[in-house]
């Protein structure tokens, strides 16, 4: 039988993602355009944005700290572990511009399911018309 990397298990000959294993996802980094959709600046009188992204996991939500006046923000920011089915069932992705009055969105919120591929890969994100974030996706 085969030997299957942390997060899977042995399914015949073949490894297949465990989907009461424990993961944990880390946004690293993201990419937002120079402008919002509609050709305006970010912020008054033209700066740039303040970007932070939000995750429902489970029904609960965190937040990133907010990165100021970035076009590429950097994070490194774990979100507490959850298992492979609830990832799967998906995740409430929300990115934004924070501002005093309102919080611009970069991304529509949207539910985003993490694939078998994401799993196996390692890798995961989410990516609209005005930016797109990073994540990484590691066994617990």
């Amino acid at each position: 039988s085969p030997s299957c990397p942390s997060g899977f298990v042995c399914q015949g000959t073949t490894c297949v993602l465990d989907p009461t294993g424990s993961w944990v996802i880390t946004i690293t980094s993201g990419m937002i355009a120079q402008k919002k959709a509609d050709g305006s600046s970010w912020d008054v009188p033209g700066g740039l944005p303040d970007p932070f992204v939000c995750l429902t996991i489970n029904g609960s939500r965190r937040c990133t700290s907010t990165k100021s006046d970035t076009l590429t923000p950097f994070w490194g920011e774990s979100f507490p572990a959850a298992t492979a089915t609830a990832l799967q069932s998906g995740v409430l992705v929300e990115f934004f511009d924070e501002d005093l009055a309102a919080n611009d969105p970069i991304c529509g919120a949207a539910t985003l399911a993490v694939s078998t591929d994401s799993f196996r890969s390692g890798s995961w994100g989410a990516q609209c018309t005005s930016g797109s974030f990073a994540a990484t996706l590691t066994p617990r």
